[in-house]
């Protein structure tokens, strides 16, 4: 059965996946199955995942979505977040979620905006399968294998991020606009991939905290 994030009401201790007993403190969050739910929910032990909230640090005007997808709505969202639409990564609210494609994994909304505090970034990767080698046209493989020298590496799944507004991710923000720029070019098939091989290659020559968050994070939308 799938695995559910909820968020300790109290401190407990639990048996973790190699039988060891692991000790959980309230604010914490984890992933349970849906009956250790029900039964921890019964208990006053985690907090019911359906009425969850956003953490009291990310107020209205500091957390939000911005997404280009004029078929992405607001009833989709669980929680009551702004949206802002453009076509380009504004960097609207100072905690943004950069939504352009693929299902949204509701239940994960409150732990990425959380994990944010510690981050600067949070993006997916592509299924470990898709290699930087393996997308895009010949022409921006060759440009980024000249930045990161070695194409055989994951690949960013860049239609949902989540970014905190500071320094470093403005300055990663105007590399890939530049990088943006060729990426258009050529036949469409390989716009997904050519976009991020630029991503690639500007996260390449900005440092930054990112955190790579596993392909799970995302439903619908991959490269290949």
């Amino acid at each position: 059965m799938a695995l559910k994030w909820v968020r300790c009401l109290v401190q407990f201790t639990r048996p973790n996946d190699a039988n060891r007993r692991v000790t959980h403190y309230k604010g914490d969050w984890l992933q349970m199955r849906n009956m250790e739910i029900i039964q921890r929910i019964a208990n006053g032990q985690v907090e019911d995942p359906s009425s969850l909230v956003i953490p009291e640090l990310f107020v209205a005007d500091e957390c939000g979505v911005v997404t280009s997808n004029n078929s992405l709505v607001r009833e989709e969202l669980t929680f009551d977040l702004p949206i802002a639409r453009s076509q380009d990564y504004e960097q609207v609210y100072f905690y943004t979620l950069h939504w352009n494609d693929g299902m949204l994994r509701k239940e994960m909304l409150p732990i990425s905006f959380e994990l944010l505090k510690t981050w600067e970034m949070l993006v997916p990767l592509e299924p470990f399968s898709v290699l930087a080698k393996s997308i895009g046209s010949l022409e921006q493989r060759v440009l980024t294998q000249k930045v990161i020298k070695d194409l055989r590496v994951p690949v960013y799944n860049v239609d949902q991020m989540y970014i905190r507004r500071c320094t470093a991710t403005q300055n990663l923000m105007k590399a890939w606009e530049t990088e943006r720029e060729s990426v258009l070019e050529g036949p469409e098939q390989y716009h997904k991939g050519n976009l991020r091989l630029s991503f690639l290659r500007s996260l390449f020559v900005t440092p930054l905290l990112i955190l790579a968050l596993p392909s799970s994070w995302i439903v619908g939308s991959h490269t290949v």
